[in-house]
């Protein structure tokens, strides 16, 4: 079945090796007949094994997120700084504009921070969506289950 799945090995895996883990999973869930209790308990086993990589690659991406997003509030606090220097140089005469004029002239030299960031938190909001899909979905077959071991199909 491909890697392991265990807690210890997910922790290890890289990205690629745990996307590939899903992939194959996710081409196993649905092969299975539906109508047999143990086709369903391991069908069951499929979709856990995947909401825990989800889980994993949803960790892995918090992470990330947050620190793209240390790094970001910390390169806009200087770039706001570096702006506001260069103005009252260029102006030392003059009362300084509102802060609102010196955000604006900071974004540019960390927009493409802001761009990566924003990818991440798609991303994160992806894996979100799957590791809660996968919670209904196991679910769902719980339930059928229980049926089919109660009316015995």
């Amino acid at each position: 079945m491909g890697l392991s799945i265990s807690p210890n090995v997910i922790l290890v895996a890289t990205i690629d090796e745990l996307t590939t883990q899903l992939q194959f999973i996710d081409e196993q869930i649905g092969k299975k007949d539906r109508t047999q209790s143990i086709d369903l308990a391991e069908e069951i086993v499929l979709l856990s094994d995947a909401k825990m990589i989800t889980g994993e690659l949803l960790a892995r991406c918090e992470l990330e997120h947050e620190n793209m997003k240390s790094l970001y509030d910390m390169q806009y606090g200087i770039a706001i700084k570096e702006e506001r220097i260069k103005w009252k140089n260029e102006n030392p005469d003059l009362k300084f504009p509102a802060s609102t004029y010196f955000d604006r002239l900071a974004l540019g030299p960390v927009y493409s921070l802001k761009c990566n960031l924003n990818k991440k938190k798609k991303l994160l909001s992806s894996y979100r969506k799957l590791h809660d899909n996968y919670e209904v979905k196991i679910n769902a077959l719980k339930k059928l289950q229980e049926r089919v071991v109660n009316v015995g199909w």
